[in-house]
């Protein structure tokens, strides 16, 4: 991906970014027997952030990510019930080509799901509880420059943690041939929150400062 953007100089780019993003995908099924399978694999993904050499402003430093990440899901299926149970593991290291100011930082976490369901002919119930976590994007992380296409000013924060969730959700549908009726209440906590936060500022007198933020 080529992103150019041209500001008071339409032949010199104002931001000039090359990404690159190589992805694999491995998956593993093995059938037990009627009422129980698991299924297994892992996925990752090289990702390379470069600046061209005639671009006036740095958005984003030149950086190397790379995410790999591994998973497993049994599922039981006994009459009318239905049980889900996975975990998963991710890491990811962001490493910083420059020479000033370098970075280099690895976030990992364990994510966990249970779901329990049961669906008769006209009525299905179905409980789920489940983790999550987001690590911080390179542009989260490194940011320090005008983002042109949206006229701010946006600067990084190197100490981001890694974004965390809790999720629980009930859901009870019964289905009839003119009529459906579904309640699905659910709660999803989040901790460590990214966020853009304007501060006020303009850089310029032109363009104002967002810097990026984390809060629950």
């Amino acid at each position: 991906n080529d992103l150019t953007e041209f500001g008071e100089k339409v032949s010199v780019p104002g931001i000039d970014m090359n990404l690159q993003n190589i992805t694999y995908n491995l998956r593993w099924k093995h059938q037990f027997n009627e009422n129980l399978e698991i299924v297994s694999g892992s996925q990752g993904m090289k990702q390379s952030n470069t600046n061209g050499e005639n671009a006036e402003d740095i958005l984003i430093a030149n950086a190397n990510f790379h995410d790999i990440g591994a998973f497993s899901l049994i599922k039981g299926t006994f009459k009318l019930w239905n049980v889900q149970a996975g975990a998963r593991y991710d890491q990811r290291n962001v490493t910083t080509l420059e020479s000033v100011n370098s970075l280099s930082k690895t976030f990992s976490g364990i994510n966990y799901s249970l779901g329990v369901s049961r669906s008769s002919e006209n009525i299905t119930t179905r409980l789920n509880a489940s983790t999550g976590f987001r690590p911080p994007h390179i542009s989260e992380l490194l940011a320090d420059g005008v983002h042109h296409a949206t006229s701010q000013y946006l600067i990084g924060d190197e100490n981001l943690l890694l974004e965390r969730a809790n999720q629980i959700d009930f859901y009870f549908g019964t289905h009839f041939e003119h009529l459906e009726i579904i309640v699905n209440p659910f709660i999803n906590q989040i901790s460590n929150f990214v966020y853009k936060n304007p501060t006020g500022q303009f850089n310029n007198n032109v363009y104002p400062v967002f810097t990026i933020m984390q809060d629950n």
